[in-house]
């Protein structure tokens, strides 16, 4: 097209646009205004990159650059060339009720979505699952828990919403410990990591949609319970105070959050020999904050260094570093900060006729999570993080950069490859020698009875030994590489598909050799699972295979499930209901022969009617019950007779206020316990067989709930109570009594904790003197040694003092 044509076509287009205009009136303008305002708000929510190398003559020092990284925004629709794919689901409640218009969202597709009058979602996504990728699936709705649940399949998402009443929580001055009113508190949801649109890891955060809480006089918020649903985070903040992140972790500990006044924050940062991080950045990953040091290693941190200084990352020409934790006694203006930094050097030995030349070290720090040590970054995931240095012709390196921390690790691949072949612990200041196995030519070959499923299929082979990962197109059904010598586990990955499908394993010795596999093929496995004719739902389904494959899907409404994919072998399957009640004792893994594709199960179960005895009702609350199904039950299916992983569970105790409950459950054991709440329980447990109807009523000791206070106290006493029976009747019905603390929070002027005791006359003794933080001191001097007829559910006894600070008993009309 010439340029008279483009411009012409221009200008139809503009008159158009205009025309649009002129007929749309007042509502354009509305929604330009609109869009405005979102626009608006998201730049003064937004961090902006903010970079000053001015000179501050009232300071005499230099200003430090501070650069608050944007958060990346999400793109819109799906990538060119991928077709489009959605993630379906549904979100019920604990009584598996559809919930209309809950919002849903993933860690990646951050723009939440509202379920229909069903419950059901569909959520656009922006790039499809990977082999062994998915997605963390959060849902929310007001009333409800947060939910969050990682799942990989791309239809029949099953979420469950609690009831949650929240928790309310204080926000306090750090330094006063008055209530801040007026402070705002956001509810956050983790997003994916941004690991590739800079060098540092940085933390992303997407909102609920919900609106931000404000404090009230008292500094009082309502949060979501965080003893209840998924992981979430709080972003409080208050102008003139730091910002603070707050996960539900540390709400589970505490009930109040500090916020600080911004106050300067310079330190120094040096290597071991006191050589500075000259131009160096520092990270702040939840922040997203990063500081570039000074040409003596000094940097004006962020305020909010104070409140979140995990997992540090520093970065200059000579180090890349990284700090797992902080203590907050060594944050402080004027602190100097040593990096344990060593240069690495060392030397490569390569078996075979490779030369060490063709390899490239690299260097990764690391963290112990849970029991195994994670990289960062990460050799393959994140390579491009690390600095990579060519080995020289004899073997030698001398890499002067690369991450450090507690723990470090040298990684070897070959040059320009994405698959690491060797990665190893270092320990000391070097030098270090490295052995790399001898390298071998293999030819591998993949046969199938349906070739066309091969196209478009990969290879992907993992080392046992070496850390080496490489995948690999197949051509034809075959492919070849080089590779050092190990044990190599093997994963087929067909097109279009996002499981892996293993293989046999592969040996290799450093000689070139051939490898045929034999696949085959997949098929489509479904099937109904039921306890006492009834169906399983909500229930997870877990299937795997001799060889280490593995995908998990859920039943429907009338317990019927199906899985596409599944390889053509024996398949091993592991029932998970929601409801606990139901455990799958005899069977718990149920086996699907290779050529069978249609499974149903019954499971037996028992009938168990529950009902209160004498025992409270507003002390339900306090008892516990476990399903245990170990004890008397064979360790082997009776399908084929192949061992088994027998389960037991906790359930949910029902509501038994209203009267008896009816309780469908698997054959077993059943304990009730009171753990923690000092009620003892005269019953424990019941066993239950196939086909048993049986009626249990909780019962329990008739305790009564005592507390010794001291008057004129706001806050709890610590001190010394001990009790005596004097005359005491119901020992006769329950001669194996203790004594048991009550769970329950401390009072006002309570000494100790309240005691459960059985009704009857007791000798009560208390000493002084006794300990009080209001007083920050010893209180109260003498001893009350007096018997106490104690009775009913509950009993307080008060302890008075005189002008002198001796204790005695307090008139019982006080």
């Amino acid at each position: 097209m010439n340029r008279p044509q483009f411009a012409a076509l221009a200008a139809l287009a503009l008159v158009f646009a205009c025309l649009a205009v002129l007929l749309s009136g007042p509502a354009v303008q509305a929604a330009e205004e609109g869009e405005n305002a979102v626009a608006e708000e998201q730049g003064t929510r937004e961090a902006v990159h903010d970079e000053q190398s001015d000179t501050n003559p009232s300071s005499g020092r230099s200003e430090i650059g501070v650069t608050t990284v944007a958060l990346t925004p999400e793109s819109e629709g799906t990538p060119t060339g991928l077709p489009e794919r959605y993630l379906r689901g549904q979100v019920l409640d604990e009584k598996y009720e559809p919930i209309a218009e809950a919002w849903v969202l993933t860690g990646r597709e951050t723009e939440p979505v509202q379920t229909c009058e069903d419950g059901s979602f569909e959520i656009l996504l922006l790039d499809d699952f990977g082999p062994g990728d998915g997605r963390s699936l959060f849902a929310w709705k007001d009333g409800f828990s947060i939910t969050r649940k990682y799942v990989r399949q791309l239809e029949e998402n099953l979420l469950i919403l609690e009831t949650d009443e929240g928790k309310e929580i204080r926000i306090l001055d750090a330094d006063s410990g008055l209530p801040i009113e007026g402070a705002e508190v956001e509810l956050l949801v983790e997003a994916d990591t941004d690991r590739n649109s800079s060098f540092f890891d940085l933390r992303n955060f997407a909102s609920l949609p919900k609106e931000v809480q404000i404090s009230d006089a008292d500094g009082k918020v309502t949060v979501p319970e965080p003893m209840k649903g998924g992981q979430y985070t709080l972003e409080v903040r208050k102008e003139g105070y730091v910002k603070r992140y707050v996960d539900k972790w540390s709400l589970q500990r505490q009930d109040e959050i500090r916020l600080a006044v911004p106050e300067d924050l310079r330190m120094r940062f040096v290597r071991k020999d006191g050589t500075p991080h000259a131009g160096a950045q520092i990270c702040f990953p939840w922040y997203r904050k990063i500081v570039t040091l000074d040409e003596d290693g000094w940097g004006d941190l962020p305020p909010e260094a104070r409140w979140g200084f995990w997992s540090v990352q520093l970065r200059d020409t000579d180090t890349q570093w990284v700090w797992s934790e902080i203590e907050d006694s060594r944050i402080q203006t004027g602190t100097e900060l040593a990096t344990d930094w060593r240069p690495r050097k060392g030397r490569l030995y390569v078996q075979g006729d490779e030369s060490p030349d063709v390899f490239e070290v690299g260097t990764s720090a690391a963290w112990e999570g849970w029991s195994w040590e994670d990289y960062l970054p990460h050799p393959q995931w994140n390579h491009h993080a690390i600095e990579w240095l060519q080995v020289s012709e004899d073997g030698h390196f001398d890499l002067p950069s690369g991450w450090q921390g507690e723990t470090t690790y040298l990684h070897v691949r070959r040059v320009g490859s994405e698959g690491v072949l060797l990665s190893q612990k270092l320990v000391g200041d070097g030098p270090y020698e490295l052995t790399l196995s001898a390298a071998a030519q293999v030819a591998l070959e993949v046969r199938c009875p349906r070739p066309e499923l091969l196209e478009g299929a990969s290879l992907t082979l993992y080392g046992y030994e070496t850390d080496h990962e490489q995948t690999i197109a197949l051509q034809a059904g075959k492919a070849s590489l080089r590779l050092p010598a190990d044990t190599y586990a093997t994963r087929l990955i067909l097109a279009n598909s996002s499981h892996e499908l293993p293989l046999e394993e592969l040996v290799v010795i450093g000689m070139d050799l051939e490898k045929v596999y034999y696949f085959d093929g997949v098929r489509a496995v479904g099937g109904r699972l039921s306890a006492g004719g009834k169906a399983m739902f909500p229930c997870r389904v877990d299937l795997y295979s001799e060889r280490g494959f593995s995908m998990r899907t859920e039943t429907r409404p009338d317990g019927s499930w199906s899985v596409e994919g599944v390889p053509k072998e024996e398949i091993r399957v592991r029932v998970r209901p929601e409801d606990q009640w139901i455990v799958p004792v005899e069977g718990s893994y149920l086996w699907v022969p290779a050529g069978q594709d249609h499974f149903d199960y019954d499971f037996e179960v028992a009938t168990l009617l529950l009902s209160l005895g004498s025992f409270p009702a507003d002390r339900v609350d306090g008892l516990r019950v476990s399903r245990n199904a170990r004890a008397g039950t064979s360790r082997y299916s009776p399908l084929n007779g192949k061992r088994q992983r027998l389960t037991s569970a906790s359930p949910k105790f029902p509501d038994l206020s209203q009267g008896p409950v009816e309780i469908q459950m698997t054959p077993g054991r059943v304990r009730f316990s009171s753990e923690r709440t000092g009620v003892p329980l005269a019953d424990l447990e019941i066993e239950l067989t196939a086909g048993d109807v049986r009626t249990f009523s909780v019962d329990s000791v008739p305790t009564t709930v005592t507390r010794v206070v001291v008057a004129g106290f706001s806050q709890p006493v610590w001190g010394n109570v001990s009790w005596q029976p004097v005359h005491v009747p119901a020992f006769d019905d329950y001669p194996g009594f203790e004594q048991q603390d009550a769970r329950s929070s401390q009072r006002a002027g309570q000494v100790g904790s309240a005691t459960h005791l059985l009704p009857g006359r007791w000798r009560m003794i208390v000493r002084a003197p006794f300990w009080s933080q209001e007083v920050r001191g010893q209180i109260g001097q003498g001893t009350v040694d007096q018997e106490i007829e104690i009775s009913g559910n509950s009993h307080t006894v008060r302890i008075q003092m005189d002008r002198e600070d001796r204790i005695s008993l307090a008139p019982s009309d006080s």
